[in-house]
């Protein structure tokens, strides 16, 4: 393996045949660079990238310029933060390696887990270090281990039911298992028992209801996506557009989980989720809330945990990401998904949006593919209409709503250009400067012209 803390050689040429041969060690170090599979990196003190490789886009999905122009943490999961910077300053210069463990937030909204090697250089300043992705691997060895559980649960409940022993679990136990096994225990009964019906892990899973979950969304766009993917998942959904709906759906209605837009009108999620907390100090529950949001960075969840919310989801929303907070936040729920459908055959590929990102968050539905490009040719022209208008009139209240709206549906279609335009027209108007937004506005309009030509494209092939 190159050593990336050696010293650099004297530059030199390669010359012909029978002459001295020498490359600098900064070409070599940047075919090392560009062409290893794994993850390699200097970082700073700062808290900065100086260097990546390519292999960061290929497993992150953010292109080169936003992972250096960005802090670190911008791209981590917030719980891995702090513990990641407590490991990164214990390292020593010219010390030993350190080996850890972080889950980083994808483009796409998904998790990833890399594993690292890092050292420290001998001047102290600067943090080299190797990753690989290791999101797979987890994932096939907690596959392996639930398949060595429901074996074990298997053989043992024969002797159970021998002995007359109405529920079996295997530590360790979770309480809210105990809890579900006892109350289906007393549920079930003596001829349930007698019949060698013994209560396992298992049979708690398949036995779990599925969710009731209120939708807090006010873009079309998504609000398809996301009740997409709950019914996948076999859960009952109701929608709200604005906070003071929430307020009125929670009234009429109790839920097991709500996903709760940050930016809607009337009321925003903040509020809304304020005022269902304060709700449930008189009538003694409580529901778990989500924030749904473009906004991922350490001091915006910070804010949502702090206004009462127990968890977040980045838009685009991922399908894995919601599975997870979903499983790990419903009561008792265990998400039970429906087979995907087979990918259909789309053509070759599109520069104006991520056709694989479309295919995973749709489950290769081609029905609801046509579905969200019929919402989103009808949501375009007037979008984009009243973000001209705003520029025109100096509106910054009206381009930061406009310029939202349709970045949340660009994301849908994973259109990183357009929606990275539309994110700083957003910004523009949030810090009160339309003026300013006009090149950028005309550079929209024709990516999103580009991006609908291809949309149309996509559709007519998947027929």
């Amino acid at each position: 393996m190159y050593d990336l803390q050696a010293p650099r050689r004297r530059r030199g040429t390669i010359g012909n045949r029978g002459q001295p041969r020498a490359v600098s060690s900064a070409h070599e170090t940047d075919g090392f660079f560009s062409l290893s599979l794994e993850l390699l990196c200097i970082r700073g003190i700062d808290g900065f990238f100086k260097r990546i490789n390519p292999a960061f886009t290929e497993v992150l999905g953010y292109e080169a310029e936003e992972l250096l122009a960005r802090p670190i943490r911008h791209f981590m999961h917030p719980d891995d933060v702090a513990r990641t910077d407590a490991l990164i300053r214990s390292l020593t210069p010219g010390g030993t390696r350190r080996i850890f463990e972080d889950r980083w937030i994808c483009a796409d909204g998904s998790e990833r887990t890399l594993k690292w090697s890092a050292v420290r250089g001998g001047d102290g300043m600067d943090v080299y270090a190797i990753a690989r992705d290791v999101t797979l691997e987890q994932q096939r060895e907690a596959e392996l281990r639930q398949a060595k559980v429901m074996a074990e649960e298997a053989n043992s409940a024969k002797r159970c039911a021998e002995l007359g022993i109405a529920s079996y679990l295997l530590r360790p136990l979770a309480p809210a298992e105990l809890r579900d096994a006892l109350s289906m225990t007393m549920r079930r009964g003596r001829a349930a028992r007698e019949r060698g019906e013994l209560v396992t892990r298992h049979s708690l899973r398949e036995a779990r209801l599925n969710l009731e979950v209120l939708i807090a969304e006010d873009n079309r766009v998504n609000q398809r996506l996301v009740i997409h993917l709950l019914e996948r998942f076999g859960h009952a959904c109701r929608l709200a557009t604005t906070g003071l709906e929430v307020l009125q759906a929670y009234a009429e209605e109790s839920f097991d989980v709500i996903l709760m837009d940050i930016q809607m009108p009337d009321m925003d999620g903040i509020e809304a989720t304020s005022r269902i907390r304060e709700q449930e100090v008189t009538n003694g529950t409580y529901t778990p809330i989500v924030a749904m949001t473009a906004h991922a960075m350490v001091r915006d969840r910070e804010r949502f945990i702090g206004a009462g919310m127990d968890d977040y989801i980045s838009k685009p929303i991922s399908r894995d990401r919601l599975r997870a907070v979903l499983r790990r936040l419903g009561p008792g729920a265990e998400v039970r998904e429906a087979p995907a459908r087979p990918a259909p055959a789309a053509g070759g590929p599109t520069t104006s949006f991520d056709r694989a990102a479309l295919m995973e968050r749709t489950d290769s539905d081609s029905g609801l593919i046509r579905t969200l490009v019929g919402i989103f040719e009808t949501v375009r022209p007037r979008l984009l209409v009243e973000i001209q208008s705003a520029i025109e009139r100096d509106d910054a209240e009206a381009l930061h709503r406009a310029a939202h709206t349709l970045k949340g549906a660009l994301g849908a279609f994973g259109a990183r250009a357009a929606y990275s335009l539309a994110e700083r027209l957003e910004r523009l108007g949030r810090d009160g400067s339309p003026a300013h937004a006009k090149e950028d506005y005309l550079e929209l309009s024709t990516l999103v012209s580009d991006l609908e030509d291809d949309l149309r494209r996509l559709v007519e092939k998947l027929g």
